[in-house]
């Protein structure tokens, strides 16, 4: 494993402070924001940016390259959580795997109801957004196989809402927590992060065992202290650069380090512009859209697919057009979610409670 994972062995017990609350609800937030322009990309094809070398390129650098980081942050930020106040031993892992059913299970079944609805509705208006649905058929398959393509594989190594897969594999986390926690008491944390990291570098293209490599790091490291160096932020954006100018297989191989020079470089970065005294609650309109990040991630697909193709439509099949949607969407679906979200919580909470697993 490589050397510049820093000191992530100090301490096998978590501790929360209310800057480090805030830190992770507002970089929450941020990773969400990066899932959304991760999704807002335009598929080069004839009904998508096709021979527009440019959108191409810059989609391509902000979405796969830089925003790569987002779901890699979710599943740390999920580990260091779960084994927060763990101290007290597994009875304490099992109450918490308890309290997860309500706040995984439920909504992931949930989401994938609102995809399914959502694509019965307005499945022609989706076409060049979520290709992959229209290679799965719902009448040839039997109930068994629709049930398994939508919760855990279509035969792409994603269920059919695609954004679930972190849905999908956090909750198998969950379930392996129990051998998680012993293996975290009783192994040495460099030897549990070494072996993950080999597993996750030679099953590569299988995506649970990056998830819980993801998961364990976060859980040893992500209340350490680290001193900001602009080393990390500027080798992250060099290797971004060279892989998309070269691209070659091997990048997959490298895949893990190179994100977590990403991962160090966005939360060092955070420490260096946020002052020490930072109190979210001083911010109530930014704590309102921190609020909302877990509703954003569960219902973005396929609206802001929709939301797209609308935004598209005064500027028609142009560079320029889809420029501005692919770098506006993200956005504009954010805010539109904050606003809806925030009126279903009001009018009907309980549903809106339900539907997010009570977060």
């Amino acid at each position: 494993m490589p050397c510049f994972l820093l000191n992530f062995v100090e301490s096998n017990h978590p501790i929360m402070t209310p800057y480090l609350s805030d830190k992770i609800r507002l970089l929450s937030f941020f990773s969400i924001i990066m899932v959304l322009f991760i999704h807002s990309s335009f598929q080069e094809t004839a009904e998508g940016i096709q021979g527009m070398s440019f959108n191409i390129n810059l989609q391509y650098f902000i979405s796969q390259m830089l925003c790569r980081c987002a779901v890699p942050l979710f599943f740390c930020i999920s580990g260091y959580l779960f084994f927060l106040h763990t101290e007290s031993g597994i009875k304490a892992v099992l109450v918490k795997m308890r309290k997860r059913f309500g706040t995984l299970v439920i909504p992931f079944i949930v989401s994938i109801i609102f995809f399914l609805l959502s694509f019965v509705a307005i499945n022609g208006f989706l076409i060049g957004g979520t290709d992959e649905i229209y290679e799965f058929s719902f009448t040839e398959n039997s109930f068994p196989k629709i049930v398994y393509a939508l919760t855990a594989d279509s035969g792409t190594g994603y269920p059919l809402p695609f954004h679930l897969w972190f849905l999908r594999d956090l909750i198998a986390i969950v379930l392996l927590s129990p051998l998680l926690y012993y293996i975290r008491k009783h192994v040495n944390a460099w030897i549990v992060m070494s072996v993950t990291f080999i597993i996750a570098t030679v099953f590569v293209h299988f995506p649970l065992p990056t998830s819980i490599f993801w998961f364990l790091l976060g859980s040893y490291c992500l209340d350490r202290k680290y001193r900001f160096s602009w080393v990390f932020p500027s080798v992250f954006l060099v290797l971004c650069v060279v892989q998309q100018v070269f691209p070659h297989p091997i990048w997959d191989y490298v895949n893990i380090p190179v994100i977590i020079l990403g991962l160090i470089s966005i939360w060092t970065i955070y420490d260096k512009i946020i002052s020490p005294d930072f109190s979210l609650a001083s911010h109530p309109w930014l704590m309102k859209a921190c609020s909302f990040t877990f509703f954003i991630y569960l219902f973005h697909i396929p609206t802001l697919y929709v939301l797209r193709k609308i935004m598209l439509i005064p500027f028609g099949h142009t560079s320029l057009g889809m420029v501005f949607v692919y770098l506006a969407a993200p956005i504009v679906f954010a805010i539109g979610a904050v606003i809806v979200g925030s009126l279903l919580k009001r009018f009907i909470p309980k549903i809106y409670s339900f539907c997010v697993g009570g977060r």
